[in-house]
């Protein structure tokens, strides 16, 4: 066989390889930006969870109902409606501490690049919990007259730091 009929054959196979190099590397880019997109809406979702849950806390321990409508309608402002295309809204209470309130949301993130490989959606499911707290008075810690504020707040300088003693050094 002559030495040149064999490179004839071989023509265009670079075309081929760099073709088929694009196509996995266009594919890849895809899932990339799938992957990004998913992780917008996971952020998307923890922060309709954080917002209901902070929403809803103010209302327990006494009205447990009021806290699960005002956690619902919070994570509704911010674009996650309880059984609207595929959304899961949950505030229930803490079962160990009463001012505690707990809110999931589970939500379906559509995919665009994904659909090719058989993947529709990804779920995202975040939860926040948010407690009340109230304030205790302080056990001797608080200034009680106005002399023990100054005091507290005047301390003595650093013993490694002296006063200067009018000397300044030369600027050159």
């Amino acid at each position: 066989m002559p030495r040149g009929s064999f490179r004839r054959d071989e023509r265009g196979q670079t075309l081929v390889i760099v073709g088929l190099t694009v196509m996995v590397l266009l594919g890849f880019l895809g899932l990339v930006a799938d992957i990004a997109w998913y992780q917008v809406n996971l952020a998307r979702v923890q922060r309709a969870a954080d917002a209901g849950a902070l929403a809803g806390v103010v209302y327990l321990p006494t009205n447990v109902s009021g806290a699960v409508t005002a956690a619902k309608n919070e994570s509704m402002k911010n674009g996650f409606q309880d059984g609207v295309a595929g959304v899961s809204v949950t505030a229930t209470p803490d079962a160990n501490n009463d001012r505690i309130l707990r809110v999931e949301v589970a939500a379906p993130v559509h995919t665009y690049f994904a659909q090719l490989l058989g993947f529709d959606t990804f779920g995202a499911r975040r939860s926040a919990r948010a407690g009340r707290t109230f304030a205790r008075a302080s056990r001797g810690r608080s200034c009680r007259r106005r002399h023990d504020c100054r005091r507290r707040l005047r301390r003595p300088p650093h013993p490694a730091v002296r006063p200067s003693s009018g000397l300044r050094a030369a600027v050159g």
